[in-house]
């Protein structure tokens, strides 16, 4: 006979005052959005992607943009004369490898690759040579004479850059190896490839731990072949290697400050590194850091004017229906009134006139959970223009490469590229064991204080945790990151918002303690879990992993021309095949369907929820400073038999 239980399960709604970002003051700030440092070999320059444009800086003199176009481009590195600087860029419609002989101002491209990106090059000691990456993680070798391009190791799971090491017959890079087959995690590697053999061999750094992240933390060769410099627990190492790459010592620690994408000098004596956005140089036989002077501005780029757009219909989310016939007056970036037509006078005879009078106009979409620095890192510019063709005019990335990001927000702001508005944190904060290139394992003692310091100096918008991370360390993470006015979300609806946790990604999703499943398999929500939100006053952000099973009933999205011009061949191949899976249906079609359309309606009774959660959360995101909630206990009902 069922028993039916009464449980307590207390939460908490936080109360602070939450940060909030500046889009109209067009006073100058400091570019803090660093990317992809490189010390050139004489340890006399530095080149780096910033404001979308690479930039080469004498060191001790201003930094001036080098390549300066509207295009996408990425991933500077110097030959080992010196002379040529190779990046990633997608002027030739995708992203490619192009040579800039930075004397003559002169630039060569050296792949065409239609079907695929290249991304992460790096140089090979003796300069013929670029090892790079293309989108799925498959490493190539192009020769710089002729450009013929080969495949040297089959694609992995989001890969680190490549890097030579002292004969050229040997690459070693950051990689993902899974600790069991039962489930995906496991740690980031070291792992080298012999050229010759294509054999590959991982070497963890130490027992049960991993790189910082698969990206610029390494391990990245010194030219004498001696070392790897590699991010471990938010700080540089240094490895000592044979010329095959095997370790031949102990690692020794160099820094002991927030420490991201070191880069060697020629002389293999220096190494360049970032530590909160600053460019910093260390000596490799360890001492006191010394910050390089990179002075750049930034201002967030205003539109001039006015303008009018005049909508046949307006919805703006405040009522149920439309209002016909409004024009809309923008000006400095802003909305100023939104009147009957014609309303606006005759003093706008100047303005900038949008005619939307077929049109139903809305405030705008946001995606809310993106990860635009993943496989939109082999979009190039296209990414943000897919969005705000599909109407998307802000997103938000709960887990990115931290720098990348920042860049990519500062790019945004500033009008250097185009693409919707940018909420975003760095790296996601886990355990001991990691999946995504972009997860932060947080594992050693004051590791934790690192990564939030670098979260306050690039300014976060937010904080994520995910599925490994301690309960004791998860409420720590949220103390601070109120603290600094950020919110937090993570994989864990409980003890999770028990510590005040802000809201949580996907109705369930990942999870290693259990606590991730808000809603059934067939998509039905737990009135128990859903109690608990209601009175935390958090949020849940839905996404809707089987909602490709609608390709079968419905293929506008991949007759669309805007689809079918802007995403890159290989990614709009994709669609087409998923598509095509879809229409051919198969075994759990039906299930995947209904289960979509639950998560979409949140559950049995979800609707209700919604809105509930949609009125008593408004002050929590809205307002800097909520009035005091006290903390609540929610009662929990279960059936035990």
């Amino acid at each position: 006979m069922p028993i039916a239980l009464s449980l307590s399960a207390p939460v908490r709604t936080p109360v602070y005052t939450k940060k909030r970002r500046d889009f109209l003051s067009t006073a100058p700030r400091p570019v803090v959005g660093i990317s992809g440092p490189v010390l050139s070999p004489d340890g006399r320059q530095v080149a780096f992607r910033a404001l979308n444009d690479i930039w080469l800086m004498d060191i001790g003199q201003p930094p001036r943009r080098l390549i300066a176009d509207a295009h996408f481009k990425c991933d500077p590195a110097f030959s080992p004369d010196g002379k040529t600087l190779l990046y990633s860029s997608d002027r030739g419609g995708t992203l490619d490898l192009w040579l800039r002989d930075i004397a003559a101002g002169t630039d060569r491209q050296l792949t065409n690759l239609k079907d695929m990106a290249a991304v992460w090059g790096n140089w090979s000691p003796d300069g013929t040579r670029i090892a790079f990456l293309n989108q799925d993680g498959a490493v190539h070798l192009v020769e710089v004479a002729n450009g013929t391009v080969r495949r040297v190791y089959d694609a992995m799971w989001e890969p680190g850059r490549p890097s030579f090491g002292p004969d050229g017959k040997t690459l070693a890079l950051a990689a993902f190896k899974p600790t069991a087959a039962r489930y995906r995690e496991g740690h980031s590697e070291i792992l080298t490839i012999d050229l010759a053999t294509g054999r590959g061999t991982y070497t963890p750094i130490a027992p049960f731990k991993s790189i910082g992240t698969r990206g610029d933390d390494g391990p990245v060769w010194s030219p004498d072949g001696r070392h790897m410099a590699y991010v471990f627990g938010s700080t540089l190492w240094l490895q000592p290697v044979a010329a095959d790459g095997s370790f031949a010592g102990p690692a020794r620690q160099i820094t002991r400050e927030t420490t991201d994408a070191p880069t060697w000098s020629g002389d293999s004596q220096t190494l360049l590194y970032l530590c909160n956005g600053k460019l910093r140089t260390v000596a490799a036989r360890g001492g006191a850091p010394r910050t390089i002077p990179c002075a750049i501005n930034w201002a967030n780029k205003l539109p001039a004017g006015r303008t009018i757009v005049s909508a046949g219909r307006l919805w703006d989310g405040d009522r149920p229906g439309y209002a016909a016939d409004r024009d809309i007056v923008i000006e400095g970036g802003t909305i100023r009134a939104v009147v009957a037509r014609g309303a606006a006078g005759a003093s706008d005879a100047n303005a900038t006139r949008v005619d939307a009078s077929r049109l139903v106009v809305m405030p705008g979409l946001i995606d809310m959970h993106t990860h635009r620095q993943m496989a939109g890192y082999g979009y190039g510019d296209r990414m943000g223009r897919i969005w705000l063709a599909m109407g998307i005019t802000a997103t938000r990335s709960p887990g990115c490469p931290a720098y990348q990001m920042v860049e990519d927000r500062e790019a945004i702001d500033s009008g250097a590229r185009i693409a919707p508005r940018h909420y975003a944190t760095g790296e996601a904060i886990d355990g001991s064991r990691i999946y995504y290139n972009f997860m932060r394992p947080v594992t050693e003692p004051g590791q934790m204080a690192l990564e939030m310091a670098r979260a306050d100096a690039l300014s976060y918008d937010m904080i994520k945790t995910y599925v490994r991370l301690p309960h004791a360390d998860q409420a720590k993470v949220t103390a601070e990151a109120h603290r600094l006015g950020m919110h937090v979300s993570s994989h864990y609806h409980y003890p999770a918002l028990h510590s005040g946790v802000d809201c949580m990604e996907h109705l369930g999703a990942t999870s290693r303690y259990g606590y991730s499943r808000t809603v059934t398999a067939l998509g039905a929500g737990y009135g128990d879990v859903n109690g608990l939100f209601a009175a935390a006053k958090a949020a849940r952000t839905p996404t809707l992993f089987g909602a490709s099973v609608l390709l079968g009933e419905d293929d506008g999205l991949v007759t669309d021309p805007r689809i079918a011009t802007l995403f890159p061949a290989w990614e709009y191949a994709k669609l087409k095949a998923r598509a095509k899976a879809m229409r051919e249906g198969g075994p759990g079609a039906a299930a995947r369907r209904a289960g979509t359309q639950r998560r979409a309606d949140q559950g049995d009774d979800g609707g209700g929820l919604a809105r509930h959660l949609r009125h008593r959360c408004a002050d929590r995101f809205r307002r800097d400073q909520p009035a005091p909630q006290p903390a609540r206990h929610a009662a929990v009902r279960r059936l035990r038999p």
